[in-house]
């Protein structure tokens, strides 16, 4: 078992310089525990809106994210969960229910690292503590 620890600044240019983002993703600015970016709609009006996402738990293997845009938009939850779901979402993102988006962390790190798990995640201060816990795996004998 160990624990990881990083900023979300840190996170966040991870993501970016690894081109891990959704192409619709334009530009991200953090605020606190919050990341804003720019998500271009696709559609004529509006052409892109401004989203806060903010982790909020970790349960059962699953990082749970909450979206957040401006008062007026959110009003209009169904037509902001309608456009999520209209993205092409890749496998890890197990569940999307505006606000709230559910990301299977160890099914988004099995397909880049092989022989980890995560057991929890923290946020604190703006900074994630993440705790892996032991894996077995197919090891070739010594």
């Amino acid at each position: 078992m160990a624990t990881i620890t990083f900023s979300i600044g840190e996170l966040m240019s991870i993501l970016d310089s690894d081109d891990l983002l959704p192409e619709r993703i334009t530009g991200f600015d953090i605020e606190d525990n919050k990341v804003w970016f720019r998500l271009n709609t696709g559609w004529p009006v509006p052409e892109t809106i401004r989203v806060a996402v903010e982790y909020v738990d970790f349960e059962n293997g699953t990082a749970i994210l909450e979206l957040s845009t401006n008062l007026l938009i959110d009003t209009f939850g169904r037509l902001i969960d309608r456009l999520l779901k209209s993205l092409d979402l890749p496998d890890y993102v197990s569940r999307v229910e505006y606000s709230k988006v559910y990301i299977d962390i160890n099914n988004l790190l099995g397909e880049k690292v092989k022989g980890i798990r995560i057991e929890n995640i923290i946020l604190e201060n703006g900074k994630f503590f993440v705790t892996t816990c032991d894996v077995v795996t197919n090891l070739p004998p010594d």
